[in-house]
């Protein structure tokens, strides 16, 4: 119904304006960090620009919540395993004037309009879980480079928490 369509695009607006603001931005390479990002390394944007978009012409870090049984991506294992690990959109970099990159983030914000997904997973409706529906079910683009971070890009306290269990788990044994 009408009513029902119009309460789903006003919960994605805001996850579509992150979309066409990746797509709009009139920088040849952009760095983009969610307003409650505190950025701790000041050579962070420095490396994402300048070493990052060497590799790929998009990227960001692994989702460090990406346990496949937890929010915000509650797709099964057998899917997480296959190569495609859910990023975190909270910090990405990406070249703006690359085709790819551009029909990637079209795509995505097609399918979280249409709601293309919802009968297949059950998963937050936002533009890291659609980027990454659409990397992994989307027709694969042999010019698209991505190039997955390691979580530590996006959380330090991943590689400071695992080393603190570890730590931990010595001292009892």
């Amino acid at each position: 119904p009408p009513s029902q369509r119009n309460t789903i695009a006003t919960k994605t607006i805001p996850w579509l304006y992150k979309l066409a603001v990746a797509m709009l931005t009139p920088f040849e390479e952009t760095v983009f960090l969610d307003t409650d990002v505190l950025l701790i390394s000041p050579s962070l944007v420095d490396d994402m620009l300048s070493r990052s978009l060497r590799v790929g012409d998009f990227a960001a870090p692994i989702d460090p919540m990406r346990e496949p049984r937890q929010p915000p991506m509650k797709h099964g294992m057998r899917d997480f395993v296959r190569g495609v690990p859910p990023m975190c959109m909270a910090l990405y970099a990406l070249r703006s004037g690359v085709p790819s990159v551009r029909r990637l983030l079209e795509s995505a914000a097609r399918r979280m309009l249409l709601r293309d997904s919802d009968e297949l997973y059950m998963f937050r409706h936002g533009d890291q879980e659609f980027v990454w529906f659409e990397l992994f079910h989307g027709p694969p683009d042999p010019e698209l480079r991505v190039l997955f971070l390691p979580e530590e890009y996006y959380c330090p306290t991943c590689y400071v928490a695992t080393s603190i269990e570890r730590t931990l788990e010595k001292r009892k044994g």
